[in-house]
């Protein structure tokens, strides 16, 4: 189900539709992290609570810092994400 995060209409020459999925990812995460705050857990646990809570796992850069790709591992729960922050 992975493939689902990938835009069946990604084409280079789309920018439009591109920016609009990309942005569209990031402001996810961004209501999901405001959800985790208030959990009290420790920031570094983030990327564990996620699998947890909505089966996803993000993937990391060398650098350590969230990529713009993730893998479902859990689709019930990816559904219930996606359908609380569509």
């Amino acid at each position: 189900m992975s493939d689902l995060l990938t835009p069946h209409y990604w084409d280079a020459g789309d920018h439009a539709k591109a920016r609009r999925w990309d942005y569209c990812y990031w402001r996810k995460l961004m209501q999901v992290q405001i959800e985790f705050e208030t959990t009290g857990l420790d920031r570094s646990l983030f990327s564990t609570w996620l699998t947890e809570q909505y089966g996803i796992k993000l993937n990391f850069n060398n650098d350590g810092n969230i990529t713009d790709e993730m893998s479902v591992v859990d689709e019930q729960k990816y559904l219930l994400f996606e359908l609380k922050y569509a």
